[in-house]
Protein backbone atom coordinates (compact mmCIF):
# COMPACT_ATOMS: atom_id res chain seq x y z
CA UNK A 1 0.00 0.00 0.00
CA UNK A 2 3.00 2.37 -0.96
CA UNK A 3 2.82 4.63 -2.91
CA UNK A 4 6.69 5.55 -3.54
CA UNK A 5 6.37 7.72 -1.06
CA UNK A 6 6.70 7.44 2.53
CA UNK A 7 2.77 8.33 2.63
CA UNK A 8 0.11 5.33 2.56
CA UNK A 9 -2.51 4.94 0.05
CA UNK A 10 -5.94 5.10 1.31
CA UNK A 11 -7.60 2.33 0.47
CA UNK A 12 -11.37 2.45 -0.29
CA UNK A 13 -12.98 -1.34 -0.05
CA UNK A 14 -16.27 -1.18 -0.84
CA UNK A 15 -17.90 -4.84 0.67
CA UNK A 16 -21.30 -5.07 -0.74
CA UNK A 17 -21.82 -8.99 -1.08
CA UNK A 18 -23.55 -10.71 1.01
CA UNK A 19 -19.93 -12.33 2.67
CA UNK A 20 -18.68 -8.60 2.88
CA UNK A 21 -19.08 -8.09 6.53
CA UNK A 22 -17.56 -11.44 7.48
CA UNK A 23 -14.89 -10.87 5.13
CA UNK A 24 -13.83 -7.14 6.25
CA UNK A 25 -14.01 -8.96 9.94
CA UNK A 26 -11.48 -11.18 8.84
CA UNK A 27 -9.47 -8.79 7.35
CA UNK A 28 -9.76 -6.51 10.41
CA UNK A 29 -6.87 -7.72 12.14
CA UNK A 30 -4.08 -6.85 8.95
CA UNK A 31 -6.09 -3.83 8.94
CA UNK A 32 -4.67 -2.67 12.08
CA UNK A 33 -0.72 -3.49 11.49
CA UNK A 34 -1.84 -0.63 8.39
CA UNK A 35 -1.28 3.09 9.05
CA UNK A 36 -4.18 4.52 10.76
CA UNK A 37 -6.69 5.84 8.38
CA UNK A 38 -5.33 3.71 5.25
CA UNK A 39 -8.23 1.61 4.87
CA UNK A 40 -11.57 2.56 5.08
CA UNK A 41 -14.29 -0.18 4.50
CA UNK A 42 -17.79 0.71 3.58
CA UNK A 43 -20.55 -2.07 4.02
CA UNK A 44 -23.31 -2.72 2.06
CA UNK A 45 -26.36 -4.92 2.75
CA UNK A 46 -26.41 -7.53 -0.08
CA UNK A 47 -30.07 -6.15 -1.18
CA UNK A 48 -29.28 -2.75 -1.80
CA UNK A 49 -26.94 -2.66 -4.11
CA UNK A 50 -24.93 0.56 -4.67
CA UNK A 51 -25.76 2.16 -8.50
CA UNK A 52 -22.53 2.74 -10.37
CA UNK A 53 -25.31 3.65 -13.56
CA UNK A 54 -27.11 6.22 -11.28
CA UNK A 55 -25.45 9.69 -11.71
CA UNK A 56 -26.02 10.69 -8.16
CA UNK A 57 -24.90 7.79 -6.59
CA UNK A 58 -21.61 7.59 -8.70
CA UNK A 59 -21.11 11.69 -7.73
CA UNK A 60 -20.67 10.84 -4.44
CA UNK A 61 -18.30 8.01 -4.96
CA UNK A 62 -16.59 10.42 -7.23
CA UNK A 63 -16.36 13.16 -4.62
CA UNK A 64 -15.47 10.99 -1.78
CA UNK A 65 -12.17 9.45 -3.77
CA UNK A 66 -11.23 12.84 -4.83
CA UNK A 67 -11.63 14.67 -1.78
CA UNK A 68 -10.48 11.90 0.94
CA UNK A 69 -7.24 11.24 -1.32
CA UNK A 70 -7.87 7.67 -1.98
CA UNK A 71 -5.92 6.15 -4.29
CA UNK A 72 -7.46 2.63 -4.77
CA UNK A 73 -10.82 1.98 -4.85
CA UNK A 74 -12.11 -2.38 -4.49
CA UNK A 75 -15.53 -3.09 -5.53
CA UNK A 76 -15.96 -6.22 -3.75
CA UNK A 77 -18.04 -7.68 -5.68
CA UNK A 78 -18.56 -6.10 -9.32
CA UNK A 79 -22.18 -7.91 -9.15
CA UNK A 80 -23.22 -6.09 -6.54
CA UNK A 81 -22.14 -2.06 -7.87
CA UNK A 82 -24.68 -2.27 -10.45
CA UNK A 83 -28.24 -3.17 -11.45
CA UNK A 84 -26.93 -3.72 -14.80
CA UNK A 85 -27.57 -6.84 -17.02
CA UNK A 86 -24.22 -8.60 -16.86
CA UNK A 87 -24.48 -10.66 -20.42
CA UNK A 88 -25.47 -7.07 -22.21
CA UNK A 89 -22.12 -5.78 -23.83
CA UNK A 90 -23.88 -2.19 -23.98
CA UNK A 91 -25.28 -2.42 -20.05
CA UNK A 92 -21.41 -3.55 -19.18
CA UNK A 93 -19.97 -0.86 -21.24
CA UNK A 94 -21.83 1.67 -19.08
CA UNK A 95 -20.11 0.15 -15.79
CA UNK A 96 -16.97 0.15 -17.41
CA UNK A 97 -17.43 4.06 -17.96
CA UNK A 98 -18.67 4.63 -14.54
CA UNK A 99 -15.32 2.94 -13.16
CA UNK A 100 -13.00 5.08 -15.88
CA UNK A 101 -14.68 8.10 -14.21
CA UNK A 102 -13.67 7.05 -10.74
CA UNK A 103 -10.25 6.50 -12.11
CA UNK A 104 -10.62 10.14 -13.31
CA UNK A 105 -10.56 10.80 -9.79
CA UNK A 106 -7.58 9.63 -9.45
CA UNK A 107 -7.98 5.59 -7.99
CA UNK A 108 -7.25 2.97 -9.39
CA UNK A 109 -10.05 0.60 -9.77
CA UNK A 110 -9.87 -3.06 -8.34
CA UNK A 111 -12.69 -5.17 -9.46
CA UNK A 112 -13.48 -8.23 -7.69
CA UNK A 113 -15.74 -10.40 -9.86
CA UNK A 114 -17.27 -14.21 -9.70
CA UNK A 115 -15.92 -16.35 -12.56
CA UNK A 116 -18.74 -18.48 -14.51
CA UNK A 117 -20.56 -21.46 -13.06
CA UNK A 118 -18.75 -23.25 -15.95
CA UNK A 119 -15.55 -21.48 -15.45
CA UNK A 120 -14.67 -21.47 -18.95
CA UNK A 121 -15.73 -25.07 -19.66
CA UNK A 122 -13.76 -24.62 -23.31
CA UNK A 123 -10.90 -23.58 -21.44
CA UNK A 124 -8.87 -25.32 -19.31
CA UNK A 125 -6.42 -22.79 -18.28
CA UNK A 126 -7.26 -19.77 -17.04
CA UNK A 127 -8.39 -17.05 -19.01
CA UNK A 128 -10.43 -14.17 -19.47
CA UNK A 129 -13.27 -16.11 -20.36
CA UNK A 130 -12.82 -16.90 -16.83
CA UNK A 131 -15.04 -13.85 -16.02
CA UNK A 132 -18.38 -13.86 -15.35
CA UNK A 133 -20.55 -11.63 -17.69
CA UNK A 134 -20.09 -9.86 -21.31
CA UNK A 135 -16.42 -9.56 -22.99
CA UNK A 136 -16.69 -5.70 -22.66
CA UNK A 137 -15.71 -5.78 -19.33
CA UNK A 138 -12.93 -7.79 -20.00
CA UNK A 139 -11.94 -5.95 -23.05
CA UNK A 140 -11.98 -2.65 -21.37
CA UNK A 141 -9.45 -3.58 -18.15
CA UNK A 142 -5.80 -3.37 -17.98
CA UNK A 143 -4.99 -5.90 -15.96
CA UNK A 144 -7.12 -9.20 -14.75
CA UNK A 145 -6.28 -12.07 -12.29
CA UNK A 146 -8.01 -15.73 -11.82
CA UNK A 147 -8.27 -16.96 -8.34
CA UNK A 148 -9.03 -20.61 -8.75
CA UNK A 149 -9.57 -23.15 -5.83
CA UNK A 150 -7.08 -26.32 -6.05
CA UNK A 151 -7.32 -27.68 -3.23
CA UNK A 152 -9.69 -26.51 -1.19
CA UNK A 153 -9.66 -29.12 1.88
CA UNK A 154 -6.70 -27.18 2.58
CA UNK A 155 -7.85 -24.48 1.37
CA UNK A 156 -4.64 -23.76 -1.43
CA UNK A 157 -5.64 -21.09 -4.57
CA UNK A 158 -3.72 -20.05 -7.42
CA UNK A 159 -3.61 -16.55 -8.62
CA UNK A 160 -2.94 -16.42 -12.53
CA UNK A 161 -2.38 -13.15 -14.26
CA UNK A 162 -4.89 -13.55 -17.98
CA UNK A 163 -4.07 -10.24 -18.88
CA UNK A 164 -1.95 -7.06 -18.49
CA UNK A 165 -1.32 -4.37 -21.19
CA UNK A 166 0.82 -2.55 -18.95
CA UNK A 167 4.02 -4.81 -18.68
CA UNK A 168 5.79 -6.56 -20.96
CA UNK A 169 6.35 -10.00 -18.96
CA UNK A 170 3.07 -11.22 -17.10
CA UNK A 171 3.98 -12.02 -13.39
CA UNK A 172 4.18 -16.01 -13.00
CA UNK A 173 1.64 -17.69 -11.15
CA UNK A 174 1.63 -18.49 -8.13
CA UNK A 175 0.00 -20.22 -4.75
CA UNK A 176 -1.72 -19.34 -1.46
CA UNK A 177 -3.28 -20.84 1.39
CA UNK A 178 -5.30 -19.20 4.07
CA UNK A 179 -4.62 -20.55 7.23
CA UNK A 180 -6.75 -18.89 10.28
CA UNK A 181 -7.83 -16.15 8.49
CA UNK A 182 -4.37 -14.82 6.82
CA UNK A 183 -2.88 -15.64 3.51
CA UNK A 184 0.40 -17.84 3.53
CA UNK A 185 2.29 -17.49 -0.15
CA UNK A 186 3.37 -20.40 -1.72
CA UNK A 187 6.67 -20.62 -4.05
CA UNK A 188 5.35 -20.88 -7.79
CA UNK A 189 7.03 -23.84 -8.16
CA UNK A 190 4.43 -25.59 -6.09
CA UNK A 191 1.14 -23.75 -8.02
Amino acid sequence: LRTGTRAPMRVLWLALDMYGERVASRCARAFRELPRGAVSVVHRLARSRLALLRPEMRGDLVRRVRDDGYGLLIVDTLRWAHTADELDQREMHNVVAACDELVSAGAAVLLSAHTPKNKGASEEEPSLAWIRGASALGNAIHTAFVVEDIDPARRRSRVTCVKANDTRDWPPPFGFTVESGWYRHDDREEA
